[in-house]
């Protein structure tokens, strides 16, 4: 999060000001996030099944910019920050080891990451990165 964005924290919950997406921490998820509490309940399966169980739409293509593209542009992924060749690489990351995993719009990614994340980013964060 930049300086300019404006920060709360109300039960456990921290909000942003400035930011299109409200950051969420604690035991609530949301349409954008999954928090270990949900995923405590999938048992032993990979990280790419309990999202396409949990949250289907984060995995969805979304139409790629400029009127004249027919392709479909796929969210990136990120594992505790670094990005991923593919989606298919979090078969291998046990539902066990996630703390959160959190879906970023078009904007919020290109703020974050730069330019090329027309479908957004799956940020995935790891208890061990967390910890």
């Amino acid at each position: 999060m930049n300086r300019r964005n404006a920060l709360a924290t109300i039960a456990g919950v921290v909000l942003c000001w400035g930011c299109s997406s409200a950051r969420m921490h604690g035991s609530t998820s949301s349409a954008n996030v999954i928090v270990r509490d949900e995923l405590a309940s999938l048992g032993s399966m990979g990280t790419l099944e309990a999202l396409q169980r949990l949250r289907p739409r984060f995995l969805q293509p979304r139409a790629a910019s400029g009127a004249m593209s027919r392709s479909a542009e796929y969210p990136r992924v990120y594992l505790d920050n670094v990005r991923l060749e593919s989606v298919n690489d979090l078969r291998t990351v046990p539902v066990s080891e996630v703390f959160e995993i959190r879906y970023l719009d078009s904007s919020d990614a290109t703020t974050r990451y730069g330019t090329g994340h027309t479908a957004g980013a799956i940020l995935v964060t790891t208890i061990r990165r967390r910890g």
